[in-house]
């Protein structure tokens, strides 16, 4: 995946508001995002029990911010929902186990992701 280019629009499929603001992240499909969706769009739209990770590139792969919760690092987006749901039970979070966990990618230093 790429950078964001400059003008893109919000494709969040989780909000019904077409809200049409440009994107400032990519989600771990590809899916551009605002900042607005990223932090509301969980709790706007009701969805409990929903985890979000930054995945920020760096030379060994992936780094998964969880707020509140902690940093775990995965080699591949692929793995990262895994990798999220390993750090909430070794933690014992209290939605480990029904987390649905959404990995948004971040952009990163250039040449990295």
């Amino acid at each position: 995946m790429g950078e964001i280019e400059d003008g893109t629009r919000c494709g969040c499929p989780l909000c019904s508001c077409a809200c049409g603001n440009d994107a400032d992240l990519l989600a771990a499909d590809g899916t551009p995002l605002c900042g607005c969706c990223y932090a509301d769009c969980p709790d706007v739209h009701d969805q409990t029990h929903v985890v979000v990770a930054r995945a920020v590139p760096w030379a060994g792969g992936w780094e998964l911010h969880v707020d509140g919760v902690g940093v775990t690092q995965a080699e591949d987006l692929s793995d990262a929902a895994d990798q999220v749901r390993g750090l909430l039970v070794a933690l014992e979070h209290p939605s480990a186990n029904e987390a649905r966990v959404k990995v948004l990618r971040t952009a990163g230093p250039a040449g990295l992701g």
